[in-house]
């Protein structure tokens, strides 16, 4: 058995043409030459074809997604709007009956004086307790005012007032192109329920000093609360209620040069002393024997 390779690296000479067939072979050799030269333009003009064609196809795939993206970016803005603009409604709407409900019960109980009507049913607002009132932390929306800012119609919603700070938020991040941050809020917004509110209308208010870096004034306050209910539109329950600061009051403080002024030692001092009153304001509310109106 006998050996050969897999390729012959150079095919054979073809054997020379007869004298008489020159003129004829050469023209064949010419047609051949434009034959292959035809092909190979061909097949430039083919590959030059399937790279355009498969540019193209990527090139309108990827403006394909970026249309999406941005027909989607567009869509969300404009339903985040849309939601936006609904709570901003909603909060006015809510506002304004808080406002109203307020003034008129103020007035008929200042009307009244002490001949005014006090029920014996309690409130049908269930408030926290007074072992769940936590320093530092709101229990419920409480807004303190006096009687000229309740006349005035100067008093906010503490619900409302936490609605509005919501949109406030939910419009900069839209605004800074954190588009689904806002959506986030905006879905919340959405399923926002307005429940109630605490007012306490101050006949007397004394707010708490420092006076030294060891010592304060004692705060106190005296007047009337009121709670409103979104639901029916109305104030469902009041009483009368007295607060006055802690006794004694521990706090932690920073002494370092470098320290942030807001935990420097007077600083520290006054920010503890203005939450242990209004924690005591709101311990007061819950202890109080709040009536049905």
């Amino acid at each position: 058995m006998s050996l050969a390779p897999y390729r012959i690296a150079q095919a054979p000479e073809p054997e020379a043409p007869e004298e008489d067939d020159a003129p004829f072979a050469a023209a064949l050799r010419r047609r051949a030459r434009r034959s292959q030269l035809a092909a190979a333009a061909c097949g430039v003009v083919i590959v030059m074809a399937v790279y355009a064609g498969m540019a193209h196809g990527k090139i309108s795939s990827a403006s394909r997604w970026a249309d999406a993206a941005r027909a989607q970016e567009a869509a969300r803005s404009a339903h985040t709007h849309a939601v936006l603009a609904k709570a901003e409604r909603k909060a006015n709407t809510a506002q304004k009956g808080f406002e109203d409900a307020l003034r008129n019960a103020v007035a008929t109980d200042a009307l009244a004086g002490p001949a005014r009507t006090i029920t014996t049913s309690t409130c049908p607002v269930a408030l926290p307790r007074e072992t769940g009132i936590i320093r530092g932390r709101s229990a419920f929306p409480l807004v303190i005012a006096s009687r000229t800012e309740v006349e005035d119609a100067r008093v906010t919603s503490p619900t409302v007032a936490l609605v509005r700070r919501d949109i406030e938020a939910a419009v900069a991040h839209d605004a800074n192109s954190r588009s689904e941050v806002a959506a986030h809020y905006a879905d919340a917004l959405e399923r926002a329920s307005y429940r109630f509110d605490v007012v306490f209308v101050t006949d007397k208010r004394k707010d708490p000093a420092v006076t030294s870096t060891t010592s304060y004034e004692p705060g106190e306050a005296a007047g009337r609360v009121y709670v409103y209910d979104f639901g029916s539109q109305r104030i469902v329950c009041s009483g009368d209620v007295r607060a006055t600061s802690s006794k004694e009051l521990g706090y932690a403080y920073a002494s370092e040069p470098d320290a942030p002024r807001a935990l420097e030692r007077r600083a520290s001092l006054e920010a503890t002393l203005f939450a242990d009153f209004r924690w005591q304001i709101e311990r007061s509310i819950v202890g109080a024997s709040l009536r049905a109106l």
